[in-house]
This record gives structure tokens, sequence and C-alpha cells, in this order.
């Protein structure tokens, strides 16, 4: 499958999940594939492994993109590594294929110059925050990297630490408190692109605050968006 191509200029394109109709989400194979394209950013989700490494998959269980059943909190690394995935397209298990690390996926966006989008999921223990916050310095990506998440107290943690760094509430509904929250702890929002509407954008705008949306895969739907000033926009397929 090619991406949909986008007939505005528009430089605030992510690749959601690596672009997850082109090549199995969630993988190197997908980020690899996805930085050659023209995204300026990266989106992918994390999970902690027994051991306390920061593994990159949606789900916090394998099932659904290998077949087995596998609860990444309950296991080491090198057993999770173990597990292969399946090729969307060849519908078959591909031994290239099985759950990074984020390390991995940050050395990639440092080297092809893309911007890490991180989603914190909600299995992700304060201690596990610690060593995401560690990796960030590390690497030096403290002004570059984009947090989001559903649970606001992970970005308020976070906060702490980076003071530059953009973070996006996400969120499949939108009020006032939701604003006043976003205005407060100095967060963007990342919502479900159905709730979005143009007089939210300028809200946040009015605010200094970015606005993405998830998961846009139709153009026109994406277009309208753009014209009506949206920062970015979290694909699956559209570039």
């Amino acid at each position: 499958m090619e991406t949909i191509k986008l007939k505005t200029p528009f430089k605030g394109m992510v690749a959601h999940r690596g672009a997850a109709f082109l090549n199995t989400e969630n993988t190197m194979k997908a980020f690899e594939c996805s930085s050659k394209l023209t995204y300026v950013g990266l989106e992918c989700d994390v999970h902690p492994s027994k051991d306390g490494k920061i593994v990159i998959s949606h789900d916090s269980n394998l099932k659904r993109v290998s077949g087995t059943d596998l609860f990444i909190p309950a296991h080491t690394y090198d057993e999770i590594k173990n597990v292969k995935f399946i090729d969307i397209n060849t519908n078959e298990l591909s031994d290239e294929l099985y759950a990074p690390l984020l390390s991995d996926y940050l050395d990639l966006c440092i080297k092809t110059n893309k911007v890490p989008v991180v989603e914190l999921k909600e299995t992700l223990r304060e201690e596990d925050l610690i060593t995401i916050k560690d990796m960030i310095i590390e690497k030096g990506l403290e002004e570059r990297v984009i947090f989001i998440s559903f649970f606001p107290g992970y970005l308020v943690k976070l906060r702490q630490y980076f003071k530059k760094c953009e973070m996006q509430f996400l969120t499949q509904v939108y009020s006032e408190a939701i604003l006043d929250m976003c205005v407060l702890f100095n967060l963007g929002i990342d919502a479900l692109y159905t709730i979005m509407t143009e007089d939210i954008i300028k809200a946040y705008h009015k605010n200094n605050l970015k606005v993405n949306v998830y998961t846009v895969n139709d153009l026109d739907v994406a277009e309208k968006l753009i014209s009506w000033g949206i920062d970015y926009i979290t694909s699956n397929v559209i570039e």
C-alpha cells in the first residue's frame, strides 16, 4: 500500500505507530520505512517489561499483532523480543518483526531527524517515567520529544523535568475544563479528530498551545483540518 498525498503543503503530519497501514505497527520496519517519507514525527506507544525495559507496543498484550498471548509487564524483554509479529503485507509471522525498545526507536528518530512522539500507556509506573526521562536527557531530546497520554498525571510528572518540550493530552471528548487543565500545566491537546472544531483550535492557539488530532486516514478530513490551522495530524497513511 502507498501513502495518500496531501494536496495542501503541510509540515505537521505524524506517522501513527509508524504509518500502520503500510507496515506492521510499532516495529522498527514501520519506523524505518516511515522515516524515509515526509512525516515530521513518528508516533509510538510504550509499556514497561518485567525487567524495567521500555518496550514499544500499542497494546499491553501482544496477542493482536502476533497471535501470542503475552502481557508485556509480566515478562522480560528477552522473552518479549522472541515473540514474532504478523507481517500485514504477507499475513505471515516474520522473524524481523517484534516489539522494539524505546531506545532503538529514539536512535532512529535522531538519525533521520524525526520528532519522537511517545504515548505513555497505562501500565507505566513512576520508576518507568524516570527511566524514560533519563533516556530522553541522555539522548539530548529534551526539547524535541513530544509526549502524549490519556493520563495527565504522567504529563504533569514529566513536566517537572522538561519545561520546553511539547506535551499533549489525549482525549476523545472536549470541555472547557480540559482546556483549563491544559493551560494550567502547559499541555497541548491530541484529540479524536471527530470532535475537533475550528473554535477549539483557536482556543488553544490563543493560549499558545499546539493542537494534534488522531487518527485521520481520509484526505478530505485532513485538508479541512489544515484549513482550520491545525498544528499536527496523526495518520496511518496520509503524508
